[in-house]
């Protein structure tokens, strides 16, 4: 992409992919606003289960009362400001942070583009490697047929 902007643009090419788009059109702008809406529709969908898990963790420990209508809508919104204010106070206090994220993201995706083409196969020998080394293994710990077949896919992905 990096060689497509600069035979696009030349010298004159900007950081910034929103940057270079031409000014005053409307392609350009709803590329700048989708650009913009990104961020927020990403983090409410990442931050969703985890605000799910302690509202109910909370309203489990609540117990069931007559306001339980009210209490759970306060509860929701408590939770989830929470959760952004904190988000909003570790960005500002770890230097660096969207770098960090950037990086954590970007590995995240990797693995899972390397992963998960070769997850559909994994399920037939995963339990076939459980099923033959139950018998001989402790449950507690994954026997060795369970992670060769992996290994194999990881190797195979990344040649």
């Amino acid at each position: 992409m990096a060689i497509l902007g600069y035979l696009m643009y030349g010298d004159d090419v900007k950081s910034q992919v929103t940057l270079n788009l031409p000014e005053g059109k409307i392609g350009s702008k709803l590329a700048i606003y989708t650009t913009l809406i990104n961020p927020f529709s990403k983090y409410a969908l990442m931050v969703t289960p985890l605000a799910t898990a302690v509202e109910e963790r909370l309203l489990l420990t609540a117990g069931s009362g007559s306001g339980r209508g009210s209490s759970k809508r306060s509860i929701n919104v408590l939770v989830r400001t929470l959760l952004v204010v904190s988000t909003v106070v570790v960005a500002l206090a770890v230097p660096f942070f969207g770098h960090l994220m950037a990086l954590v993201g970007s590995l995240l995706s990797v693995m899972a583009a390397m992963l998960l083409p070769s997850s559909p196969a994994s399920s037939t020998s995963r339990s076939s490697a459980w099923r033959a080394a139950a018998g001989r293994r402790s449950r507690s710990s994954p026997p060795l047929l369970f992670w060769v077949p992996w290994l194999l896919r990881l190797a195979r992905t990344l040649l």
